[in-house]
């Protein structure tokens, strides 16, 4: 556990770096968002924020009471529209569990086991789907929107708004929102073509290209020591996430003098320069 003195200098050298980003991103083009630093960050919020719908949560959140009507016969039957509350719960619930899930495993981990649980929710569902319609459907549909909401649901947006300057959070919500209207128009169209198990089989495969996806491009949120550098000092930081991670980027080019040269130790402790 870090000391209140380190946590106070913990804040203050984020502070300082998130400010630097901030002035230096208001001056940011297009252009520069696909060009070192900042082109492996927006491949990761903007694959994220893709992935999220590709998922296929807004085809069962704006379709749940379709999908949970398969297989009622009684058109008054109200047992779709319960399921369908129960589903705005759940995804409640799981916003809930984001923050001691993110407590217990990194964002990385947490996108993991996420969506691999989401992948074979939906495989579930697909295979369910292939003959008469199955009251186990449901449970699995509940379980995909559970697992689905603590991690592509929240992490995705953590993820995004730490490594991102303003600009490249826009573009990777512009994304998000491209892809939630394909969806939304695709999806009647692919249950009349593909049926509920082809539609839902395709979301898994998504699913299954997410995981690959995130194990290749988001590293660990606990990764090494980072160490800056400038002409007159250097700094040896240990840090826990990958936000703070990429914000610490920003002091690279940070001025210091001569005699502010400081270096923690290997257990993460720290000291920041003071300015004049």
């Amino acid at each position: 556990m870090y000391g209140n003195e380190e946590r106070a200098n913990t804040e203050l050298l984020l502070i300082r770096s998130k400010k630097r980003a901030e002035q230096s991103g208001s001056s940011l083009t297009y252009k520069q968002l696909l060009e070192p630093p900042y082109k492996e960050k927006m491949i990761i919020g903007c694959g994220l924020s893709i992935l999220q719908q590709l998922s296929g949560i807004n085809a069962i959140t704006f379709y749940s009471t379709e999908i949970f009507r398969q297989g009622v016969s009684d058109p008054n039957d109200s047992t779709p529209l319960f399921y369908t509350m129960a589903v705005g719960v759940i995804n409640v619930l799981a916003a809930l569990a984001t923050i001691p899930v993110l407590k217990a495993f990194q964002k990385r981990s947490a996108l993991i086991i996420g969506d691999a649980a989401c992948m074979i929710c939906l495989m579930a569902i697909a295979y369910l789907s292939l003959g008469d319609p199955s009251p186990y459907t449901k449970w699995y549909v509940f379980g995909f929107v559970f697992f689905f909401g603590f991690s592509l649901g929240s992490v995705t947006w953590i993820m995004v708004g730490q490594i991102l300057p303003d600009l490249g959070v826009g573009v990777a919500v512009l994304m998000n929102w491209v892809f939630t209207v394909i969806i939304a128009q695709m999806f009647p169209t692919m249950i009349s073509v593909l049926g509920m198990s082809g539609s839902f089989l395709i979301f898994s495969l998504f699913c299954a290209g997410g995981l690959a996806f995130i194990t290749k491009y988001i590293p660990e949120s606990s990764p090494a020591p980072i160490q800056i550098t400038s002409d007159h000092e250097e700094v040896e930081l240990g840090y826990r996430d990958l936000g703070k991670a990429l914000l610490l980027e920003n002091l690279q080019d940070t001025d210091f003098t001569s005699s502010e040269k400081i270096r923690g130790s290997r257990k993460g402790s720290k000291r920041i320069p003071q300015n004049n």
